[in-house]
Protein backbone atom coordinates (compact mmCIF):
# COMPACT_ATOMS: atom_id res chain seq x y z
CA UNK A 1 0.00 0.00 0.00
CA UNK A 2 1.21 3.50 -0.83
CA UNK A 3 1.17 5.93 2.05
CA UNK A 4 -0.54 9.22 1.28
CA UNK A 5 2.79 11.00 1.69
CA UNK A 6 4.30 8.77 -1.02
CA UNK A 7 1.54 9.39 -3.56
CA UNK A 8 2.55 11.63 -6.45
CA UNK A 9 0.97 15.06 -6.49
CA UNK A 10 -1.52 15.60 -9.29
CA UNK A 11 -0.84 18.89 -10.99
CA UNK A 12 -1.79 20.37 -14.30
CA UNK A 13 -5.04 20.62 -16.18
CA UNK A 14 -7.40 17.71 -15.64
CA UNK A 15 -7.95 15.51 -18.68
CA UNK A 16 -11.30 14.03 -19.61
CA UNK A 17 -11.57 10.98 -21.89
CA UNK A 18 -14.70 10.66 -23.97
CA UNK A 19 -15.03 7.17 -25.48
CA UNK A 20 -17.54 7.35 -28.35
CA UNK A 21 -19.27 4.96 -30.72
CA UNK A 22 -22.11 6.18 -32.94
CA UNK A 23 -23.09 9.01 -30.60
CA UNK A 24 -23.17 11.96 -32.98
CA UNK A 25 -26.55 13.22 -31.62
CA UNK A 26 -25.28 13.51 -28.01
CA UNK A 27 -21.55 14.21 -28.08
CA UNK A 28 -21.73 17.98 -28.57
CA UNK A 29 -24.09 18.38 -25.60
CA UNK A 30 -21.85 16.23 -23.39
CA UNK A 31 -18.73 18.23 -24.30
CA UNK A 32 -20.56 21.55 -23.88
CA UNK A 33 -21.62 20.47 -20.40
CA UNK A 34 -18.11 19.26 -19.55
CA UNK A 35 -16.65 22.63 -20.58
CA UNK A 36 -19.22 24.41 -18.42
CA UNK A 37 -18.46 22.27 -15.34
CA UNK A 38 -14.70 21.77 -15.93
CA UNK A 39 -13.56 24.80 -17.92
CA UNK A 40 -9.86 23.99 -17.51
CA UNK A 41 -10.16 20.37 -18.68
CA UNK A 42 -8.39 19.09 -21.77
CA UNK A 43 -10.89 16.83 -23.57
CA UNK A 44 -9.74 13.78 -25.52
CA UNK A 45 -12.39 12.12 -27.67
CA UNK A 46 -11.94 8.55 -28.88
CA UNK A 47 -13.96 7.51 -31.92
CA UNK A 48 -14.26 3.75 -31.69
CA UNK A 49 -14.91 3.12 -35.37
CA UNK A 50 -18.24 4.92 -35.58
CA UNK A 51 -20.26 4.60 -38.78
CA UNK A 52 -22.17 7.86 -38.27
CA UNK A 53 -20.87 11.44 -37.98
CA UNK A 54 -19.38 10.96 -34.50
CA UNK A 55 -15.78 11.47 -35.63
CA UNK A 56 -16.55 14.84 -37.19
CA UNK A 57 -18.48 15.93 -34.12
CA UNK A 58 -15.57 14.97 -31.85
CA UNK A 59 -13.13 16.89 -34.05
CA UNK A 60 -15.30 20.00 -33.78
CA UNK A 61 -15.60 20.00 -29.98
CA UNK A 62 -12.67 18.07 -28.42
CA UNK A 63 -9.10 19.23 -27.90
CA UNK A 64 -7.72 16.01 -29.38
CA UNK A 65 -9.30 13.03 -31.15
CA UNK A 66 -8.03 9.47 -31.40
CA UNK A 67 -9.82 7.52 -34.13
CA UNK A 68 -10.11 3.81 -34.84
CA UNK A 69 -11.08 2.67 -38.33
CA UNK A 70 -13.15 -0.19 -36.91
CA UNK A 71 -14.89 -0.84 -33.62
CA UNK A 72 -12.40 -2.21 -31.07
CA UNK A 73 -14.45 -1.80 -27.89
CA UNK A 74 -14.52 0.61 -24.98
CA UNK A 75 -11.53 -1.04 -23.27
CA UNK A 76 -9.31 -0.48 -26.31
CA UNK A 77 -10.55 3.10 -26.60
CA UNK A 78 -9.70 3.81 -22.97
CA UNK A 79 -6.27 2.14 -23.22
CA UNK A 80 -5.39 4.19 -26.30
CA UNK A 81 -6.48 7.41 -24.58
CA UNK A 82 -4.64 6.63 -21.32
CA UNK A 83 -1.46 5.85 -23.26
CA UNK A 84 -1.68 9.10 -25.23
CA UNK A 85 -2.51 11.17 -22.14
CA UNK A 86 0.14 9.76 -19.80
CA UNK A 87 2.84 10.53 -22.36
CA UNK A 88 1.72 14.17 -22.63
CA UNK A 89 0.10 14.94 -19.26
CA UNK A 90 2.05 12.77 -16.80
CA UNK A 91 0.92 14.68 -13.71
CA UNK A 92 -2.72 15.38 -14.56
CA UNK A 93 -5.82 13.72 -13.18
CA UNK A 94 -7.80 11.72 -15.74
CA UNK A 95 -11.53 11.06 -15.68
CA UNK A 96 -13.80 9.38 -18.20
CA UNK A 97 -17.27 10.45 -19.26
CA UNK A 98 -19.31 8.48 -21.78
CA UNK A 99 -20.19 10.47 -24.90
CA UNK A 100 -23.72 9.05 -25.04
CA UNK A 101 -24.86 11.12 -22.07
CA UNK A 102 -24.94 8.14 -19.68
CA UNK A 103 -22.71 10.03 -17.22
CA UNK A 104 -23.81 13.49 -16.11
CA UNK A 105 -20.89 15.91 -16.70
CA UNK A 106 -22.14 17.99 -13.76
CA UNK A 107 -20.57 15.36 -11.48
CA UNK A 108 -17.12 15.64 -13.11
CA UNK A 109 -15.82 18.19 -10.56
CA UNK A 110 -16.76 15.83 -7.72
CA UNK A 111 -14.82 13.01 -9.39
CA UNK A 112 -11.74 15.21 -9.50
CA UNK A 113 -12.22 16.28 -5.88
CA UNK A 114 -12.32 12.61 -4.86
CA UNK A 115 -8.85 12.14 -6.36
CA UNK A 116 -7.29 14.71 -4.03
Amino acid sequence: MIASTDAPAVIGAPVCVLPAFNVEPTVLGVVTSLRRHLPSAYIVGVDDGSTDATRGALKRCCDHVIAFESNRGKGAALRAAFTWITERFPRSAIITVDADGQHDPAFAPRLLEALD
